[in-house]
């Protein structure tokens, strides 16, 4: 007799009993070396596909494009497995018509019949703005012809709610107001061509949660200063029935320097005629009452509230006297004006714009605009033209947006500011470079054509006016060749590895952001390490408060900085991207000193210890805080 036992070192012993012959006798007929596995393909064909589908199986994923596919080595023989789907284009609902459990497997799996149809899709995603957290159990309702057509649903465990509309040209308005949270909105640019729109309802969580006497009325206050002052026995349920009891506050400020992307809707507003314009905003702010029955209360007619709508910190200074007040309709999406208030500085030195309003929505301090056009095409990864999909401008210097979808032959033509710079990109599940373009006195083109890809990537680096610059640092480090090896950053923003061309298409110096990576495609398996750098400007990244947003794919994660003392240099992620181009993203979160960030002087994956980073390195160059913006920063990152 003989049997096996692992040592307390490790080794592998052979012990012999009785009658069993020599030591070197048994050691000659035993083998230590392992069975190799025994591995199985996974084949099949596709049907109707327009870009690519995400085929997974027990714990492991593979992206798919073209008519055929055979996955080698997808699983061990005997093993057990569900086949489905992970992901699939955001204009398609791709499905498996084949068997799709399998148990104790020993052969290939063939055969397998993956087919895809064109939807008119609204890919809606529901997630806490500061965190990127997803918000499950969220009704979501779409709305169009003002109101008088609708769609609704609930966010799944994800977040996540796909609703099927109707094709027509004309807007969809998409709503949610959770508790703790302010209400969003964002409006689709819908056509008569079936396809796919990726609404992000990005929610801003409430700065105040009060309750008041509603007969003795409440001065509603953020950080020490009054915000609302709500009037006693001055509200009505939305019968109009005058209300008396408690009364339940949730007190939001929306400042769009952050992201301008947290206003609602789409920097429209419509004039009474029919009209409309765009516009520039100047801050806003949110107010939801309710009453002890869970009925929306409102100001009753002939009534006013005064208010000190915060003006957004990148337009401390610079707002107009009297700056135009615009409410928020969700059922229609435009902004519409309705007075005006007068830019204010209180005893705290909050900036502010001081005025009446006679009911409570979202309201924000805006001026509109005569836009001048900025045109260009949007191109897939081979040159053709790409039609249906959203193009969004982004306001640089100003806080404001734009949208428009591509016709047939894939141009487009955005409203923007005259004398601005706008910074453009294709949206939509779609990624491509962001374009900077100064708008001048009569507009511009753009050249080069958007090359917009599903398999694109990007990361987009925000923060507050403090400190004034944070820079993108960007190592890529090659399991295959050591000489691949590079660095992104503002001394050196386009880098090509193997053909293909990682672009810093953004690079901000005068506080805010953004500042935009586009990855087309990983150019090499290996790790692709990301982090944040303080170069100049007081306080802290952490106090900022910086946000970082990986789109992966079309998949958004946010990162925020961690806790514990800051240091100038934030390790945000890691990208792991294998063989096949599978990626995996690893949070890093840590405090790290200056010289990881700027010098590359931390340790290579899989380097021996001591041996550091040898990218090409970049050389320096030259270059009254707002306490509700600090109390806002405080509650979500820390002290």
């Amino acid at each position: 007799m003989r049997r096996l036992i692992l040592g307390a070192s490790g080794a592998l012993m052979l012990l012999a009993g009785c009658g069993g012959g020599s030591n070197a006798d048994n050691i000659g007929n035993f083998s230590p070396t392992p069975q190799a596995p025994d591995f199985r393909d996974i084949s099949g064909t596709i049907s109707g596909l327009e870009g690519s589908v995400t085929l997974a199986w027990d714990g492991d994923s593979r992206a798919l494009t073209g008519t055929s596919f055979t996955i080698t080595q997808a699983f061990e023989a005997g093993d057990s497995f569900d086949l489905s789907i992970a992901d699939e284009p955001v204009s398609q609902r791709c499905t498996i018509d084949t068997a799709t459990t399998f148990t104790s497997q020993e052969d290939d799996v063939t055969g397998v019949s993956i087919s895809c149809i064109t939807l008119n899709l609204l890919r809606i995603s529901v997630e806490n703005f500061f965190t990127g957290d997803p918000l499950a159990g969220v009704d979501v309702t779409a709305l169009w012809s003002d109101g008088a057509e609708s769609l609704s649903g609930s966010t799944d465990a994800e977040g996540l709610l796909t609703l099927e509309a109707p094709t027509f040209d004309g807007r969809i308005v998409v709503n949610a107001d959770p508790d703790d949270f302010a209400e969003q909105s964002k409006v689709v640019i819908n056509t008569t061509t079936a396809g796919g729109r990726v609404v992000r309802l990005l929610m801003l969580p409430v700065n105040l949660d009060t309750t008041f006497d509603a007969d003795t009325g409440a001065d509603l206050a953020v950080g020490g200063d009054v915000l609302v002052s709500i009037p006693p026995m001055a509200l009505v349920d939305g019968a109009g029935n005058p209300y008396s009891g408690s009364v339940e506050a949730e007190l939001t400020v929306v400042d769009p320097s952050v992201s301008v992307d947290v206003m609602p809707g789409d920097y429209l507003a419509r004039e009474p005629g029919g009209a409309t314009a765009p516009i520039q905003s100047y801050g806003a702010m949110s107010l939801t009452l309710i009453g002890s029955g869970g009925e929306a209360l409102d100001l009753a007619p002939g009534q006013v509230a005064d208010v000190n709508v915060p003006v957004a910190e990148a337009e401390r200074g610079g707002a107009p006297d009297p700056t135009p007040l615009y409410y928020y309709d969700p059922l229609t999406g435009y902004w519409t004006e309705d007075g005006s208030a007068t830019p204010t500085t209180l005893g705290s030195g909050l900036e502010v714009l001081t005025g009446q309003v006679s009911h409570f929505t979202t309201w924000n301090g805006d001026v509109a605009f005569d836009p001048v056009p900025v045109d260009g095409c949007v191109v897939d990864a081979f040159g053709a033209p790409v039609d249906n999909v959203r193009v969004k401008a982004t306001g640089g210097s100003y806080l404001g947006s734009s949208q428009a979808v591509t016709d047939a032959d894939g141009l487009f033509v955005l409203d923007v500011r005259p004398q601005s710079t706008v910074l453009v990109t294709a949206a939509d599940g779609l990624q491509s470079s962001t374009v900077e373009v100064n708008t001048g006195a009569g507009g511009a083109s753009i050249v080069d054509c958007l090359v917009a890809s599903a398999g694109s990537s990007t990361v987009t680096l925000t923060w507050g006016e403090n400190p004034s610059d944070l820079d993108t640092r960007l190592y890529g480090f090659s399991d295959v060749d050591q000489a691949s090896d590079f660095e992104v950053n503002f001394t050196q923003r386009t880098v090509t590895v193997n053909d293909i061309t990682i672009d810093l298409d953004v690079d901000d110096v005068t506080s805010f952001g953004p500042e935009v990576v586009t990855f087309p495609e990983f150019p090499f398996p290996g790790t692709y390490r990301y982090a944040v750098h303080l170069y100049s400007g007081t306080g802290s990244i952490q106090a900022s408060p910086a946000r970082v947003e990986l789109n992966l794919r079309g998949q958004a994660q946010v990162f925020n900085p961690p806790g514990g003392q800051p240091t100038a240099c934030w390790a945000v992620f890691d990208l792991q991207v294998d063989d096949v181009g599978n990626a995996v993203v690893v949070p890093l979160g840590t405090w790290e000193p200056e010289a990881y960030c700027t010098a590359g002087e931390f340790q290579r994956p899989g380097a021996v210890s001591g041996q550091s980073a040898a990218p090409s390195r970049g050389v320096p160059r030259a270059l009254t805080s707002n306490p509700l913006v600090r109390a806002i920063e405080n509650k979500y990152y820390g002290p």
